[in-house]
């Protein structure tokens, strides 16, 4: 079978509430994350997208093949907002215009 129809599911958690690094002032208990969590999110994005160019489609990877190829991916979020911020992150180094919130997550 080719590499390139196959189907791989990266399961990712949340990073850093912001209530618990101090920083969160509303008390609705559904708290964002930090800011410095969402830059490891986009990182970590970046670095999923990295290994499959360059396993998958064997190309060298800079930062003009990480803009260039855009991968067919699915993200799904439980509706927490730090979760959806989480998916927003991936989805954007992605290009994904779609987040899929299910509530059983």
């Amino acid at each position: 079978s080719s590499t390139q129809n196959a189907k791989y599911i990266f399961m990712l958690r949340h990073g850093e509430r912001a209530d618990w690094a101090g920083d969160y002032s509303a008390d609705d208990g559904d708290p964002e994350l930090t800011k410095d969590r969402k830059t490891q999110a986009n990182k970590t994005a970046k670095f999923i997208k990295a290994h499959l160019i360059e396993s998958f489609l064997g190309e060298k990877v800079t930062k003009t093949t990480l803009r260039k190829h855009n991968l067919k991916v699915k993200i799904v979020s439980s509706p927490c907002v730090r979760t959806i911020q989480t998916a927003f992150e991936i989805a954007s180094v992605f290009g994904v215009k779609e987040v899929h919130i299910h509530n059983g997550m």
